[in-house]
């Protein structure tokens, strides 16, 4: 079980773990319908699957709800947020985040959970700049980033 975003009426972008290895995938929507997945397509750089869904359409997020997506990959720890990878291509790797990098701040505030950190991100829309504190081998880090929508990044 896991949780996914409909990128299209027959798009939904998961995390690739989710599937695996599967021989069989099932999603269901909001409207509680459960669909088939006739193709599953894995990148493994980025750690995401592509899911192609038969039946109903589901509907993206419009645009005026869609939160602020900065393409990294965030994992908390006892020392606090490590980036454990950046999407190639995505914001954050445009604006110079790095795998290691440890978070302290978003927008001046010190982040401390994925929850502290998802709560000032979502604050936040595509396009507009989140600032971010980075300790990066012994050296404090203070870059810009232009958050980016993912559903068009991933069409």
């Amino acid at each position: 079980m896991g949780a996914g975003v409909a990128v299209t009426s027959e798009h939904l972008l998961t995390a690739h773990y989710l599937v695996l290895g599967a021989s069989r995938v099932e999603v269901t929507g909001l409207d509680g319908k459960a669909r088939p997945a006739a193709r599953a397509s894995l990148d493994h750089d980025s750690g995401l699957a592509l899911l192609t869904v038969e039946g109903a359409a589901f509907e993206p997020v419009p645009a005026s709800e869609r939160h602020a997506w900065i393409g990294f990959y965030p994992q908390a720890n006892e020392d606090g947020i490590a980036i454990s990878g950046v999407v190639s291509g995505g914001p954050a790797d445009s604006a110079g985040l790095q795998r290691g990098d440890l978070l302290l701040t978003v927008d001046g505030q010190p982040v401390r959970d994925l929850r502290q950190l998802y709560r000032a991100l979502w604050r936040k829309g595509p396009g507009e700049t989140v600032g971010m504190q980075v300790l990066r081998e012994e050296s404090i880090h203070v870059i810009e980033v232009v958050a980016g929508d993912r559903d068009e990044f991933y069409k």
